[in-house]
């Protein structure tokens, strides 16, 4: 298909959205890593410098805010990039939310975007609208170190359609899940909470309460809408395995099942908007949760919540610690497990069809793997200006007067590369730690790792479905509708957009890929 037809069949479709359930080596290793690495770019060099410079677009995923000093970073990028490939690249920074819309936007009308991240969506939508380079000939040609790390770490689970490679997801410390709240220590300590190895959503009841009678003015319960404005997050509370894709096309529930179901009908799911609805009767939820444009960074700092729903791994608390200027404590919801998204988090690296020059963004992301110097420039900035090394291998902290709120450029979006030999603002994500996690969470595998949904068949029920979750579920999941008369509206809004026929779509598929296992 040409580019002319590509771009036509995605007038007919929008982005399809959601989110999979609501993301160490040596320095001597890295600094080996590097010599090896500028040897092999400098066999290149001469001749690539006196051929023309390609340009790529790369989209730079943010939380919500873009770092004041993203350009500086930019340009320090591609002094590395322009001598080792010949490649320069322009950040264009999105807050993940927007990405759900933005990014279909994008490719419809032509605009070129060479390497994007697409985060928490899966690809087969994107696949099956074709918004996506298969990339297995770009790899072949391009990226020897991707090559490698493929035969060794899942680095393309869950991106393969129809035997071919859509997507490459960043090698991780860790790999699997647990559900958990995030809430900050001092808030837990003041109330006297001895905390318990896990909890039940209604634990958090009694919690709640107690910090709203010490804090009146404070909302315990950090939920707001744009947090569950394309999936739910039921996932923080619960395992409900999305096989590769979405809630949309139905879930397996806990790692033991084989039988799809709408996660939307099931009872957990009826108890959790329950629960959710109580607590924002009693106060406990922002009464503007399902329309506020505020950010959790605002939020946090200014004492209106305290806490907030997170996949929990070694280096979240470590991060969200620094992003946030709080101490967190860590009420983990579920055991470790380890779902069709867990090898990659859901997150991975495309090249869209209105890339203007793939190769050139292959060999761009390949350096992102090969070169640590390069993914630690783009993940954590400018040395001596956005961080510092300490004495501990590895780690690294502000300059002297700089925070996470005065910094420049911070980004605890870990997308960029081999973090295996990035560096770590916590010695809490320790090679022993990360290995502890990793084992736990692959004893509690889903029947579902290594399969993913193709949706192609059902692209226009998808759509409808998705724009049902839109209207429904800021304000289903924020507890801030009558659960009585809203709810039935909503499966049975969901039924009519033929969420049924896409489950037994999904069903007949996985059913033949076990067959085959």
């Amino acid at each position: 298909m040409n580019m002319k037809k590509k771009i036509l069949s995605l007038l007919l479709v929008t982005v399809l959205t959601a989110t999979m359930f609501m993301g160490c080596g040596t320095k001597n290793q890295s600094s080996e890593q590097s010599t090896s690495q500028d040897t092999t770019s400098q066999d290149t060099g001469d001749e690539q410098a006196s051929q023309e410079t390609a340009h790529i677009v790369m989209t730079y995923l943010t939380a919500g805010n873009t770092p004041a000093d993203l350009l500086k970073v930019q340009d320090a990028v591609n002094e590395i990039t322009k001598e080792k490939i010949n490649v320069e690249v322009e950040f264009k920074a999105i807050s993940i939310p927007e990405t759900f819309s933005q990014f279909s936007l994008w490719i419809t009308s032509g605009e070129q975007i060479d390497l994007m991240m697409n985060a928490f969506q899966g690809v087969s939508n994107y696949v099956n609208s074709a918004s996506l380079e298969p990339l297995d000939l770009l790899i072949t040609e391009n990226a020897p170190t991707i090559s490698k790390l493929m035969e060794e770490y899942p680095i393309t689970d869950g991106t393969v359609v129809n035997d071919e490679i859509y997507g490459i997801s960043p090698v991780l410390y860790n790999y699997g899940a647990q559900g958990s709240l995030l809430i900050q220590k001092d808030v837990l300590d003041e109330i006297g909470v001895t905390v318990k190895d896990q909890y039940q959503l209604n634990d958090f009841t009694e919690i709640f309460a107690a910090i709203k009678e010490k804090h009146p003015d404070m909302y315990p319960y950090g939920i707001i809408g744009t947090d569950v404005s394309a999936a739910t997050a039921y996932g923080y509370f619960g395992i409900a395995d999305t096989l590769g894709a979405t809630a949309n096309s139905g879930v397996l529930m806990g790692t033991d099942s084989t039988k799809i179901v709408n996660l939307y009908e099931t009872e957990d799911y009826y108890n959790y908007l329950k629960t959710v609805r109580e607590w924002y009767e009693a106060g406990y939820i922002m009464p503007d949760a399902a329309t506020t444009d505020s950010l959790k960074t605002e939020l946090l700092s200014t004492g209106v919540i305290c806490s907030f729903p997170m996949l929990n791994k070694p280096e979240m608390i470590p991060d969200s610690e620094t992003q946030y200027g709080k101490e967190f404590v860590a009420l983990v919801t579920t055991d470790n497990y380890y779902t069709s998204l867990s090898p990659n988090s859901g997150t991975y690296w495309t090249i869209p069809i209105t890339s203007k020059n793939p190769d050139a963004a292959m060999k761009f992301l390949n350096l992102m793997y090969e070169d640590s110097d390069l993914a630690n420039l783009i993940h954590w900035g400018i040395e001596g200006t956005h961080y510092v090394k300490t004495d501990t291998e590895k780690l690294i902290t502000f300059p002297e007067g700089v925070t996470a709120d005065t910094s420049g450029y911070y980004n605890t979006l870990g997308l960029y590369g081999d973090r295996r030999y990035e560096y770590t603002w916590s010695d809490a994500t320790s090679e022993e730690a990360n290995e502890t996690f990793t084992q736990k969470s692959m004893s509690n595998k889903s029947k579902a790792v290594g399969y993913s949904y193709n949706s192609e068949n059902m692209t226009n029920q998808l759509i409808a479905i998705n724009s049902v979750m839109s209207q429904y579920l800021p304000s289903l999941e924020t507890g801030s509708v009558d659960l009585d008369s809203v709810y039935p509206e909503f499966i049975s809004a969901l039924k009519n957009a033929g969420i049924e026929d896409v489950i037994a779509d999904n069903q007949a598929q996985f059913d033949l890929w076990l067959e085959k296992q």
